[in-house]
């Protein structure tokens, strides 16, 4: 999982670039009419081109600092109760007790529910009064300064509250 955020992080540091096929295209169709040289050597060539960079490459050319945020991210490790929503009004229990600060301890954690309020803990508890689907976001902070790099989205669904029969008379 790390070296698959060390690629991401790198590819949106610009620390890569691609050429889309149109453009090799056309730089090969002008080396092909400057080159001199045998056909199976211009094919060659283009398979050099087209390899993509190994894991090791790219690791070699990310940013130590970039690296060790990388190695010291927090992991989310989150459970809502109920897993899976339910009708308005409804509390729901967000745990991130399990989350794990590899080079450090967490000691700030912000929860955004979706709906305009936020709240402070590993464990909260918040009640959606209205229906939607909300999407709510938990960032937590070491006491070395490293975050969650990636902030995992937790939906809930609310529907709405089912009107009981009034009194009196039968559905």
């Amino acid at each position: 999982m790390i070296k698959l955020m060390i690629v991401i992080l790198a590819v949106n540091l610009g620390l890569f670039s691609c050429v889309s096929a149109p453009e090799q295209d056309k730089s090969s169709a002008n080396d092909n009419k400057s080159s001199t040289s045998s056909p199976k050597a211009q094919t060659n060539s283009k398979e050099t081109d087209n390899q993509e960079p190994s894991i090791k490459q790219i690791e070699e050319s990310v940013p130590p600092d970039l690296l060790k945020k990388s190695d010291c991210s927090i992991e989310e490790d989150v459970t809502l109760t109920p897993e899976s929503g339910g009708q308005a009004p409804l509390m729901v229990t967000f745990d991130a007790r399990a989350s794990k600060a590899p080079c450090g301890k967490i000691i700030k954690s912000v929860w955004d529910f979706g709906d305009g309020t936020k709240a402070k803990g590993l464990k909260v508890k918040h009640t959606y009064s209205a229906p939607g689907k909300y999407i709510a976001t938990l960032t937590m902070t070491d006491n070395k300064g490293n975050t969650n790099l990636i902030n995992l989205e937790h939906v809930v669904l609310i529907t709405e509250a089912l009107s009981s029969p009034a009194k009196g008379k039968s559905p």
